[in-house]
């Protein structure tokens, strides 16, 4: 079986038990949680890179890993209607490297650099006997102002999908990737491999008043395509989404033996943020934003 599942990782089980902790802590978001403070609302995110970070130390790729850990969780408020204030890291390790060290945090200046975010602290482990030497793991936490509360209950049939761009897999489904793709194919591709994860900031560049023309949106990470539309769209409507400008790595891992479904169910395909919104408003979402209508609600 080529498929994430075969490869060590349940989907379905992780999304089983976040269920289970949204039905104890009702206050956990899709993407960030919001917390009251006064007339401002704060939202908050948390996340890694996962097994991104495997070929990061195999193939000597720090500073990407670095911008990709600020990504995923910028691009987390960005989908739920915040502007990102600030950022922490946390680095752990079995023995503290500190050329590595270093080029990870330029990675996190870069990325922090391109969300318009400041780093404002964070932790760094050594435990010896946790890690093998030259292994390490990251975590990421943002936090950031609501602009406007995005509602995926205001989305109706007929509405347009709105595709931003990825860079390629950008930081999820990469424990199928390593699986299906033999080390000289991963040599071979590298550089298609191991782009950083886009970060969308135009998404909150228009402020409110582009903002009040979204009625929904989705960081398209893990689960792929077919999870984020089920977290773009309310209960009752689907998207039909076949316009997809995809790079060339998920023709690489198709050729593979990868069905279609599962390609859409772990990956991007090209698109690594979307957006619903009413046909008229499309054309001034896509002026601030870029992108390119990718599909419609069905």
């Amino acid at each position: 079986m080529k498929d994430y599942k075969s490869s060590g990782v349940d989907v379905e089980k992780a999304e089983g038990l976040v269920r289970e902790l949204k039905k104890k802590f009702p206050a956990i978001g899709s993407y960030s949680g919001v917390y009251p403070l006064g007339s401002t609302k704060l939202a908050a995110t948390c996340d890694g890179v996962g097994t991104k970070i495997r070929l990061a130390i195999d193939y000597d790729r720090h500073e990407v890993v670095g911008e990709d850990l600020v990504a995923m969780s910028i691009n987390d408020l960005f989908a739920g209607g915040a502007k990102p204030l600030f950022f922490l890291d946390y680095f752990s390790c079995g023995r503290l490297d500190e050329t590595v060290f270093r080029r990870i945090l330029k990675g996190i200046e870069d990325g922090l650099e391109k969300a318009g975010c400041m780093l404002l602290g964070g932790e760094t482990a050594e435990m010896p006997d946790m890690y093998k030497d030259g292994e390490y793991d990251l975590a990421g936490f943002a936090c950031g102002t609501v602009i406007r509360d995005l509602d995926k209950q205001e989305v109706k049939k007929g509405d347009v999908i709105i595709g931003l761009d990825s860079n390629g897999i950008h930081s999820n489904g990469f424990s199928l990737v390593r699986k299906v793709l033999g080390r000289g194919d991963i040599e071979k591709h590298i550089d298609l491999i191991m782009k950083p994860t886009r970060i969308y900031s135009e998404v909150t560049r228009g402020g409110e008043a582009l903002l009040k023309k979204v009625k929904s949106m989705a960081h398209v990470t893990g689960g792929g395509v077919k999870r984020a539309l089920s977290r773009l769209l309310p209960e009752g409507l689907g998207g039909r989404v076949d316009r997809l400008n995809e790079p060339d790595i998920f023709g690489i891992i198709r050729s593979k033996g990868v069905s279609e479904q599962e390609l859409r169910s772990v990956f991007n395909m090209g698109c690594g943020m979307m957006l619903a919104a009413a046909p008229d408003d499309a054309d001034d979402i896509l002026s601030v934003t870029g992108g390119s209508v990718v599909g419609e609600v069905v």
